[in-house]
C-alpha cells in the first residue's frame, strides 16, 4: 500500500517546470550561454548543465552524431572554465579522444 499526498501549491505550471540558471529564467539567458545559440537549445551555465547536457543528448531534434556532440560540449565547458571541464566523465573524454 502506497501513501499519496497531495498539497496545493500556488504557482503557474510553467513556474513549476521553469529550471533558474543561477538566478535566471531561460528567457534571460544571453544567446552565448547555449551550445545551440542559434535555437538556444542545452544551456550551460552551471557544470551541471554540461552533465545534464550529456544526459539529454537523446532528445536533441537534430541530426548531430554524438561524438561530434560531445566535441562541440566538450569546446564550450573549456571556454567557460576548468571546473564545466571537469563535469564531462573521464571516461568520455577517454572514449572522444578529448583532452
Amino acid at each position: 500500500m502506497r501513501k499519496i499526498y497531495a498539497y496545493e501549491i500556488d504557482v503557474t505550471e510553467t513556474e513549476a517546470y521553469q529550471k533558474s540558471y543561477k538566478g535566471k529564467k531561460r528567457s534571460e539567458l544571453k544567446d552565448s550561454d547555449f551550445l545551440f545559440p542559434e535555437d538556444r537549445s542545452f544551456p550551460i551555465v552551471s557544470p551541471q548543465d554540461v552533465r545534464d547536457a550529456i544526459s539529454n543528448f537523446g532528445r536533441m531534434k537534430k541530426g548531430m552524431s554524438y561524438d561530434a556532440f560531445i566535441k562541440k560540449l566538450y569546446q564550450k565547458a573549456k571556454n567557460k572554465g576548468p571546473e564545466f571541464v571537469a563535469a564531462i566523465p573521464e571516461s568520455t573524454k577517454k572514449e572522444h579522444n578529448l583532452s
